[in-house]
């Protein structure tokens, strides 16, 4: 896995600007919300470094602790974004403007680009817990952890696995092989996508043969790259 890829990797972390779209916010009219609690988040996020590591981040609700994490990302300091993050994923109290599912996969996808293993395995329960629309959620970052630190028959092994378990689901069967591309093993995507393709085509879906015929693409350049 790259910074590069596109299929994997953290998205960018987005600033103040339209919050209610962006990362990490749950779809809901911010008018509702205590206002006293947003001026704090739109305070937070625009701090200066000495003033971020002067907060009392235990005493934060969530929406404050990921105003915190952010500003840390914007100074590139990894280690306490991350911290913030499994913070905020491990919340007994959460918060409604908050979309706990995406700061969780932000979360994993940022410990598999530093290889950081044991904390990417760590946070399956909460990926799992956090995603609960998504059956494969827990499976299929296994398998990535397992493909990344160089366990290739076990990760591949999840993976055909779940091709087996969703034959007849095409959407899943594209997701599978993204992931496969993020883990740079496009001889296994391009499987994955002729099945994929054989359903889209059957349903006459054309976004999802769009998606495939990118996929390939990608598939492509990893082999042209290799």
């Amino acid at each position: 896995m790259t910074e590069d890829d596109d299929y994997t990797g953290a998205d960018e972390i987005a600033g103040a600007d339209e919050v209610a779209a962006e990362l990490g916010y749950a779809e809901l009219d911010w008018a509702t919300l205590d206002q006293a609690n947003v001026s704090r988040h739109d305070e937070i996020i625009e701090m200066d470094l000495e003033a971020l590591d002067d907060l009392d981040l235990d005493a934060l609700d969530d929406l404050s602790r990921w105003a915190a994490a952010q500003a840390y990302a914007d100074y590139d300091i990894d280690e306490r974004f991350q911290a913030i993050c499994l913070m905020i994923v491990r919340s007994e109290k959460q918060h409604a403007a908050i979309e706990y599912g995406e700061i969780c996969l932000e979360l994993a996808n940022d410990y598999m680009l530093d290889a950081a293993w044991d904390d990417a395995v760590f946070l399956l329960p909460d990926l799992e817990r956090h995603v609960p629309d998504d059956p494969t959620i827990r499976a299929r970052f296994g398998a990535m952890i397992n493909l990344l630190r160089g366990n290739i028959d076990d990760g591949l092994a999840v993976f055909q696995e779940l091709v087996d378990e969703f034959a007849d689901d095409a959407e899943t069967l594209v997701t599978i092989a993204e992931d496969l591309l993020g883990c740079e093993q496009p001889a296994a995507a391009r499987s994955v996508l002729d099945k994929a393709e054989e359903l889209a085509r059957s349903d006459n879906d054309a976004e999802l043969i769009t998606a495939i015929e990118e996929a390939r693409e990608f598939a492509d350049e990893l082999e042209q790259a290799g």
